[in-house]
């Protein structure tokens, strides 16, 4: 082996190894700053009058979804900011917290249509209903994000798409907490500490990581493409 091949594996780890490095920088903004607005938004939920007239709960969980959309653009903008050198933080805040403030009316929606179907016998449709409404919500998230990304991209890309697979995939280990947090109920007619840890590891923390695993991939090729077009 000489010494060009050398320098030639060389130069392929150091890439690997650059490649990995905001990869993993996207994963942990995005699931963390997604745990962190979740927590900040149980203390405004804490902290402010209880209403359970139906309005007063849909607007509470609207504004509580643009709190969280608030907190993960602003992280996710800070990583977009720093590999692309772009000013994209406030309007990626922004397309971020409306995308899923949309996102949260199709799911309030979804509950309305959900509950005929409990009280029907038709339990078979509230899986693929779910994953309709997650693919949904990745959807306008993805949209919003993607008309930001359209201001300094020339190339198209599969901003959308990656999104409604990230809404999908992470919707089932929070769809698993649930069923497990129920028959735990049944079953016991209380929740256990493990079973509490369990259910928000599935609801809480593990989806929030997978949204970021998977736009993951596709976050690295937008730095590519903007970098390429300079």
């Amino acid at each position: 082996m000489g010494y060009l091949d050398v320098q030639s594996q060389f130069q392929q780890r150091e890439k690997v190894k650059m490649e990995w490095r905001p990869w993993l920088l996207w994963v942990g903004a995005t699931g963390v700053s997604h745990v962190a607005g979740s927590y900040l938004v149980g203390l405004i939920i804490l902290a402010s009058p209880i209403s359970n007239d139906l309005p007063s709960l849909w607007v509470r969980a609207i504004l509580s979804v643009l709190v969280t959309g608030a907190v993960v653009g602003l992280a996710q903008g800070v990583v977009l900011w720093k590999y692309m050198g772009v000013p994209i933080i406030r309007p990626w805040v922004l397309a971020t917290a409306v995308g899923s403030g949309l996102g949260t009316g199709a799911i309030l929606l979804y509950n309305q249509v959900s509950a005929p179907l409990l009280f029907s016998g038709m339990l078979c449709c509230l899986p693929l209903l779910v994953l309709s409404i997650a693919a949904l919500f990745g959807a306008l998230v993805g949209y919003a994000q993607r008309r930001v990304l359209e201001l300094y991209l020339d190339a198209p890309t599969r901003w959308v798409s990656r999104n409604v697979l990230a809404g999908i995939v992470a919707i089932l280990p929070i769809y698993i907490g649930v069923f497990w947090a129920i028959l735990s109920l049944m079953i016991n007619s209380s929740l256990e500490l493990p079973s509490v840890w369990l259910i928000s590891l599935l609801a809480g923390w593990l989806p929030s990581f997978l949204f970021g695993i998977v736009t993951g991939g596709e976050f690295l090729r937008v730095v590519h493409l903007y970098r390429a077009q300079r």
